[in-house]
Order: C-alpha cells, then structure tokens, then sequence
C-alpha cells in the first residue's frame, strides 16, 4: 500500500527559495526529515494548474522577521526561483511520498497584504509564464536584437569591468570609482551594474561631468555599499550607436529604410 492510501498521514510542504547567490530552505513542520529546511509558519496557496498559458499564481505567505523577508522586501529583487514541494508520510513509518506541486518565479512582494502586519506574500508565476513575450520582429529604426545577444553576436564580455561601489545617492547616483578608461561618452549608457544575479541599468552616464558617477534606473541595495559590482556596458540601438561598436554589419532595425508613406498608393 502506498503512503498516499495509508488512512493515517501526515503531510507537509518544503519551500525552496533560490538567488544566484543564496538560498533559503522553509518548511511547515515542527521537525522536518531534511535539516536543510528550518521550520517556518507560513500558508501556502497553490494556483491552478490549468492547460494555457493564462495566469495561475501561487501565493506564499510567510512571517517577517528572518533574513529572507528582511531581504525580500526592500526591491529591486533579483530572480528568485521558488520550488514547492509536498511531502507526506505514514504515521509510524520513515516510508513517505514526494510530490513537485510548483516551480516557477517571484513575480511580486508584497509587505502586510490587507492590513495584516507583520507579514509578506510573495506572489509566483509558474515557468511557462515565461513564455508570455511578443512574437516576431518589430519594423522600427531600432535594433532589434538584445546587445551582445544572438544575432547581435557582439562581445559583451570583453568590455566589462569590476568595480567597487563606495556610495549611494538618494537621487540613486552611484559613486564606482577606479574603472579603466573608456573611449566613448556613451559608453556605459543604457548597460547595467549586477551584483549576485541583480541588474540595475544605467540610465546616464557622463565623463565630462565624472566619470566616477553613474545614475541608475533603480536605487541599489545599501548592502552593496563596500562591495564589488560588475559594469556591462550598453547600445540604445541606434545605427549610430551600434557604428560607435563597429556592429554594423549585424544592425537589425528592420525599418529604417521604409518610406514615411504607402508605395503603393502615394508618390
């Protein structure tokens, strides 16, 4: 007889929360099996497991007050891949049956949902939401390929650059002191800062001013104060820009050349 048929039972969820950098390991029992996990209250909602690609989120609830809610709460996140899984167990018996219920992403935080402090929600998305994107190519003067991505095929890597970041500005200007010498003004613009799997773009960046200073589209984690971050730098896809990185060739803005009328019917 399987566990699942066993008419006593007992069973329990493990929670897996994962970053580039660390993981957390929950679970709802008292003395769980994998001393990994450490025991946490929480109420877990499980979305519908549907056959299209509409939205089905799952919903963890968790109380605040460890190092995983006092980081999830102050954004922006990095990715945080979420795995659940429902273990149940015989009564009396170390035999016990391991079933996936999610995989999936954090799509969103959420502090003290409906007035209830003290609390944090993480609202996830499964996989396949994922797949949510735009098809084909857009027709505008902009390159439609992802800088250094495929068909751009440019080496990103090359450029980058490690820094240590000494300062954070309330107008979210980072100071990054100590980067080698650059050949463009717009060399950085519009690339990014990763830490630990967390990309902020740079939305300015100007060397007649200082070269030290970089304006970010979000304000970074103060834990990244004192640390090293890596630069990757940018193209706003403009054939201008992708000339600046002698990328020419591999310019894919699909409707520079198309005429600002119909062919077909006007001169």
């Amino acid at each position: 007889m399987s566990v699942l048929e066993s008419p006593e039972k007992d069973s329990y969820l493990y929670v897996t929360l994962e970053t580039v950098a660390e993981t957390w390991k929950f679970t709802d029992w008292h003395e769980p099996d994998d001393d990994d996990f450490v025991y946490k209250k929480m109420s877990v909602k499980i979305g519908d497991s549907v056959g299209t690609f509409q939205d089905s989120q799952t919903e963890i609830e968790l109380e605040l007050g460890d190092a995983f809610t006092s980081f999830a709460v102050l954004p922006p996140l990095p990715k945080i891949e979420v795995t659940i899984v429902e273990r149940t167990q015989a009564v009396g018996s170390d035999t016990a049956d391991e079933l996936v219920l999610f995989k999936g992403r954090v799509a969103k935080v959420i502090k003290n949902q409906h007035g209830k402090e003290g609390s944090v929600v993480l609202i996830c998305l499964p996989m396949k939401a994922l797949l949510d994107v735009p098809l084909g190519l857009l027709c505008t003067q902009q390159c439609v390929w992802n800088f250094g991505g495929k068909g751009c095929n440019f080496d990103v890597a090359a450029e980058r650059q490690i820094g240590t970041l000494t300062e954070i500005n309330t107008d979210r200007t980072v100071t990054i002191p100590g980067l080698a010498p650059v050949a463009r003004a717009n060399f950085w613009r519009q690339g990014y800062v990763t830490r630990n799997g967390l990309k902020i773009v740079i939305r300015e960046w100007d060397p007649s001013v200082d070269t030290d200073r970089f304006l970010l589209r979000e304000r970074p984690p103060a834990e990244w104060i004192g640390q090293e971050v890596e630069l990757t730098p940018g193209c706003d896809k403009s054939l201008g820009n992708c000339r600046d990185w002698d990328n020419e060739e591999r310019f894919a803005g699909l409707g520079i050349a198309m005429p600002d009328y119909h062919p077909n019917i006007e001169g």
